[in-house]
């Protein structure tokens, strides 16, 4: 039965309305003013409010907009039932989040059908709300089955990589240079699937909202040392040359490393899968306006123009002078792009049918006002509406030079998500921007507090310290972006090291 809220202060009008409405079959509470109104909805939780706007202790249209500030009582329609007819008076209840509006005094027929409308609207919503859990919940299942996958696969394909390396260097036998070649294949193709699941594994981490970003200030020299061996083995065994032309005296850079080495990693694969025996492929670094500008270069079959609309689709393969054995699920260049635009950065393809291709994308430098402007900017393109982007100063009970302070900051970047970052500071030993909107600055501050004390009755080689963490503010972004950096550039230590 469909359940109508009557708030009036004047009894007759409530005994009235109450018999119209039961007649059809509602069914009818009552609340004697705005306040009350408040406290029977929490209660009750009805399907359409019938409002009068002129009440004691609260009036009908600060009623509504309290009723429409709060989750549970949000999508309520409510319909202002009052003797005034002025326009003015129509635009502000309409204003404060009313479905509709009748004067009085009411026809009943007309009345009856406002209400019968606002109803199925009501139940129209609960159904979409309904098959939006039930869509959630799979989603959920679907999420936590490539999670579970994707774990289970990383110990087999360990334990396959490193026992046959343990042959092919010799350790357990000789082999012959055929067996040692066999084996470096094989090597090679468990490097491909590792790379596989880890693409999986982001992209599934990615729809959920739960991958994790750890930016902070490092070398170019760091990314690349940490792919180069299995990029090296992947070449060879290709017969495929790789070049490195790294840029001598580049400046720092900031971006999470595993997450850019898995871009460089991505990008080069494709272009050894691409391009012919004995063709070399490049991986160059080089300064640019603010960031670090990173490619690949091969000289393979390059890309149409079909092509290029297409590239960076999920799950799509363009399969042209690519190996058969090489093909992998689609998913590489669709999670560079993502993982890029993570880092703060752009990618940028260009190529020409027989020539080769080149992929590229920026990394920022650690200059906190370049960080900044990008930071709100990637905001303001990930968010619908208008994100917030609030700031929080933690401080450290230990000296800013204990060994203590690295690992306080690791601890701070592993309880954020991907739109947050850890920052130095001046007035405290980090600030922490977080940029959500979904949630108000108090119920983050709590969400954070919270994890952190759980991580610290959890880390069991060194007790972390003590640390106090104090809201600085939050602002609209883009309304307020020029606001905000300045208090981020006020707030950090020096503007070129930053941590996140």
């Amino acid at each position: 039965m469909t359940k109508v809220l009557i708030v009036d202060d004047n009894e007759d009008n409530r005994c009235l309305l109450t018999h119209d409405l039961e007649d059809e079959g509602y069914e009818v509470a009552q609340a004697i003013d705005g306040v009350d109104s408040l406290r029977v909805v929490a209660e009750w939780l009805p399907d359409v409010v019938l409002m009068d706007i002129n009440m004691p202790r609260m009036d009908g249209i600060e009623a509504c907009a309290k009723l429409k500030e709060q989750p549970e009582s949000r999508m309520i329609p409510i319909i202002m039932l009052s003797a005034r007819d002025g326009d003015a008076d129509v635009i502000q209840a309409l204003n404060a989040g009313a479905h509709d509006y009748v004067t009085k005094p009411y026809v009943a027929e007309v009345l009856m059908a406002r209400v019968r409308a606002a109803a199925a609207a009501k139940s129209a919503y609960d159904t979409i709300r309904r098959m939006n859990i039930h869509l959630q919940e799979l989603h959920d299942t679907a999420f936590q089955f490539v999670d579970n996958v994707s774990h289970e696969f990383r110990t087999p394909l360990t334990v396959i990589k490193e026992f046959s390396s343990i042959i092919r260097d010799g350790i357990a036998g000789p082999v012959t240079e055929d067996q040692c070649e066999y084996l470096g294949t094989v090597i090679a193709r468990v490097d491909d699937l590792a790379l596989m699941v880890d693409d999986m594994l982001d992209v599934s981490k990615l729809e959920a909202g739960l991958l994790g970003m750890r930016r902070k200030e490092c070398t170019i020299d760091e990314i690349v040392e940490a792919i180069n061996p299995g990029l090296q083995r992947k070449a060879a065994a290709n017969g495929i040359p790789l070049e490195m032309v790294i840029e001598s005296g580049l400046p720092n850079v900031y971006c999470d490393i595993e997450k850019a080495g898995r871009v460089i990693l991505n990008l080069a694969v494709n272009a050894i899968k691409f391009s012919p025996e004995e063709s070399p492929v490049t991986i160059w670094a080089r300064a640019g306006d603010g960031c670090v500008t990173v490619g690949v270069t091969d000289s393979g079959p390059g890309i149409d123009e079909a092509g290029l609309a297409v590239l960076f689709e999920r799950f799509k393969q363009l399969g042209a002078g690519v190996r058969s054995d090489s093909k992998g699920f689609g998913l590489g260049l669709n999670i560079v792009r993502d993982l890029v635009d993570l880092n703060l950065g752009t990618l940028h393809v260009e190529s020409e049918l027989e020539q080769g291709s080149t992929f590229s994308f920026t990394i920022p430098t650690t200059d906190i006002e370049e960080i900044a402007g990008r930071y709100t900017d990637w905001l303001e393109r990930q968010q619908q509406g208008a994100p917030n982007v609030s700031l929080i100063q933690v401080r450290m009970d230990v000296p800013a030079s204990s060994d203590l302070r690295y690992t306080v900051g690791e601890a701070l970047r592993s309880l954020l998500r991907h739109p947050d970052l850890v920052l130095d500071g001046s007035e405290a030993d980090w600030v922490l921007a977080i940029g959500r909107h979904e949630a108000s600055l108090a119920d983050i501050l709590a969400t954070i507090q919270r994890d952190w004390h759980e991580l610290c009755g959890g880390v069991r080689i060194e007790a972390l310290p003590d640390v106090s963490m104090a809201p600085v503010g939050t602002w609209r972004i883009p309304d307020q972006c020029d606001e905000f950096r300045r208090r981020i550039l006020s707030l950090t230590q020096r503007q070129e090291v930053v941590h996140g």
